[in-house]
């Protein structure tokens, strides 16, 4: 029971360990219909827990590693008109994507008899 325990334990240490070593990956930035996509020179922020050495603030080009970026707007019709715009530009994408699948698909050019014939096992000359 003791040995059930002790390792129990040594897993929560565990989580524990790496619960204190992760930082919030997550930057935002003001989202600005002129500038578009953010790059380099944007200006963005982290909320929450900043660990010690780990810059919170600055241009996302001084940011290492992988984030993800979450705009904030002005006011809700700002925002409504953003995603709108990112609904319209993903049904672009899919019906591209669509028409290119559809046009690399060639359609079979036999009859239903045939294929009858031919599951069947039936030739005729």
């Amino acid at each position: 029971m003791s040995k059930l325990l002790s390792r129990r334990v040594a897993k929560l240490e565990a989580i524990k360990q790496l619960a204190k070593r992760t930082t919030n990956k997550v930057l935002h930035y003001f989202a600005n219909e002129s500038v578009g996509r953010p790059d380099s020179d944007t200006i963005v922020w982290q909320i929450g827990y900043v660990p010690k050495g780990f810059v919170g603030r600055g241009k996302l080009g001084q940011f290492k590693g992988k984030f993800m970026l979450v705009p904030h707007f002005e006011n809700e019709s700002d925002w409504e008109i953003a995603a709108q715009k990112q609904q319209n530009e993903s049904l672009k994408f899919d019906a591209a994507l669509m028409d290119k699948r559809r046009n690399a698909v060639k359609p079979l050019t036999t009859n239903a008899e045939s294929v009858i014939n031919e599951w069947s096992g039936v030739t005729r000359n």
